[in-house]
């Protein structure tokens, strides 16, 4: 999995995603093969969700919607979500 993030809680956020994905900065953890990862789509997208949705309540300039773009083999899958449920 690669992930890539744009706009204002890029900073919080792209750190965040490299750990959960890629093992970065984690002591014990051994590297995952390239593009490879542990979790399903629903599982991943629920991660990234997670990472968004925390940078959105620690960034004001972090917006109220984020898309995902999911690419696969069988094509490409644009997603919105809403952020701010308050």
């Amino acid at each position: 999995v690669r992930v890539n993030v744009t706009g204002w809680g890029e900073p919080l956020i792209q750190p965040l995603l490299d750990n959960q994905f890629e093992r970065q900065h984690q002591q014990l953890a051994s590297k995952p093969p390239p593009l490879s990862v542990g979790q399903d789509l629903a599982e991943a997208t629920a991660i990234v969700k997670d990472a968004f949705y925390s940078a959105g309540e620690r960034d004001i300039y972090t917006g109220d919607t984020m898309e995902v773009c999911v690419i696969t083999k069988d094509g490409v899958k644009l997603e919105s979500f809403e952020l701010n449920v308050d």
